[in-house]
């Protein structure tokens, strides 16, 4: 992770963009991956830990990707693999997802019994299904030769979907945002019977 970290100042610069605008995410991932480093280490069978490293690894992911594809298809950078920093450049989706299973999953890592199960396991189901729409409308607007890149280093194509990618956001978000509701709701619920209120 702190050799993703420390790329984004050469790939920014191979860019010719500014570190701090598009790679600021970065420093806001540092603590998911210490606070996950030092969980994983401390309790490797709390999956928490490992879901902070995945957060952090994906976003970092995330940033490099976008500086390098910028390089290749904003600057025509003759470089390899430009069709998988796209690819990995969307994973911040997958990043966000995996943050709602960590609201889901805290304190231990497994969600209580009963609904919470149930819950826990159709949002997993609906971040893999988002992951393949990604990848897989990613995949077509490259084929399609139709990269062109967004202000974030990102396929314009993503942000502005049309046909059944447009319908697979829109109710992966329908399904995230009740999920993500019902997550919060519980914590703070579990909070005040802990603390009597």
């Amino acid at each position: 992770m702190l050799v993703l970290a420390v790329a984004l100042v050469p790939l920014a610069i191979l860019a010719r963009q500014n570190a701090g605008t598009n790679g600021g995410q970065t420093l806001l991932v540092l603590p998911f991956a210490a606070v996950g480093f030092v969980l994983a280490w401390r309790r490797p069978g709390n999956p928490l830990g490992w879901l902070l490293l995945t957060i952090a690894i994906c976003f970092l992911l995330s940033n490099d990707s976008g500086f390098y594809a910028a390089a290749i298809y904003r600057l025509g950078h003759h470089l390899p693999l430009g069709l998988l920093a796209l690819v990995l450049y969307e994973l911040w989706g997958p990043a966000l997802g995996a943050l709602l299973m960590v609201i889901l999953l805290f304190p231990d890592g497994w969600p209580p019994p009963g609904p919470w199960r149930r819950v826990a396991s159709a949002y997993s189901a609906v971040i893999v299904l988002f992951e393949i729409a990604l990848v897989t409308a990613t995949l077509g607007a490259v084929i399609g030769h139709r990269v062109r890149l967004d202000g974030f280093d990102g396929l314009a194509a993503i942000d502005h979907p049309a046909g059944w990618f447009a319908v697979a956001q829109v109710l992966f978000g329908i399904a995230g945002i009740p999920a993500l509701a019902s997550a919060v709701v519980r914590q703070v619920l579990t909070w005040r019977r802990s603390s009597g209120g």
